[in-house]
């Protein structure tokens, strides 16, 4: 019988485990801007002017190396940080405290159910956070509703091109049978940045392509960051977390025996509108 493995990165449970432990995400966006560079260390500057009293609100609220350069340029202005994990809202709170004469509050909730009024804030930001989106729909109808007329927002995220192999091989090593594996991303599985376009056709996208060759530790960072969400996903198949990540080691050494390091493509989209932008 083929085993058929699908990761939900949308899985909620998966999701407030994941971000549970603000020390390993710290570790991996670490990365993250070590192989990015300053073109990943602040998607605001893609905004263009930002006035100094905006109000803005930041969906998925975690760790960023950005936001006191976003805080200061809105002193006499506001941010809500909006997360559905506890840790993060903390950390954000954390990291908030005392940059600028900003107002600052936190929120906890669902990305897709926005909870706030109307034409609530200037500007919206969503970074690395439209993978973990169940409905993408209710998404991007949410950030229009929130954004005044004429306002600006950022969306974000990383799409990977090449590592389900990578996963595959190991899942399959554990399952020890045919299995076939697949990483579910509901954003770009349901037309999300369609509907981006379709809801705001102002929208710009600017894409830069990263490349850069995975080393054993960088695997094993991979499974790490991704380890919740198999986790979820092999559970059914009474495969518990410990098999899994015993196997992933041996999989990450024969890699750098066999084949040397693994190339990896990271393509960073931000779908930009830019204020004054009126849509019809």
């Amino acid at each position: 019988m083929i085993v058929d493995v699908v990761v939900d990165l949308s899985d909620r449970e998966a999701i407030e485990r994941t971000y549970s432990d603000p020390v390993a995400v710290r570790s991996n966006r670490g990365r993250l801007r070590e192989v990015g560079g300053a073109w990943l260390s602040n998607p605001v500057s893609h905004v263009g002017e930002v006035a100094s009293h905006d109000s803005v609100l930041e969906i998925g609220c975690g760790l960023k190396s950005w936001r006191t350069d976003l805080l200061l340029k809105i002193p006499g202005g506001s941010v809500v940080g909006y997360d559905i994990c506890p840790a993060m809202l903390d950390q954000f709170g954390a990291e908030s405290r005392g940059v600028s004469r900003a107002v600052v509050r936190r929120v906890r909730g669902l990305a897709e159910d926005l909870s706030f009024a109307p034409g609530s804030f200037d500007g919206v930001i969503a970074v690395f956070v439209t993978h973990h989106v169940a409905t993408p729909r209710a998404f991007v109808e949410s950030i229009r509703r929130v954004l005044k007329p004429g306002g600006w927002f950022v969306v974000s995220d990383l799409k990977w091109s090449g590592p389900d192999s990578i996963y595959s091989s190991a899942i399959s090593d554990v399952l020890g049978r045919l299995s076939t594996f697949r990483v579910r991303d509901s954003f770009l599985d349901e037309g999300g940045e369609d509907l981006l376009r379709a809801e705001f056709p102002s929208v710009a996208t600017v894409v830069q392509e990263l490349s850069y060759r995975l080393q054993p530790d960088d695997l094993l960072s991979l499974h790490a960051r991704m380890g919740h969400f198999i986790d979820a996903a092999l559970r059914p198949v009474g495969v518990g977390p410990a098999i899994y990540f015993d196997r992933v080691r041996h999989h990450a050494q024969r890699h750098a025996d066999v084949h040397g390091a693994i190339a990896l493509t990271m393509r960073v989209r931000y779908h930009v509108r830019r204020r004054g932008c009126v849509d019809v």
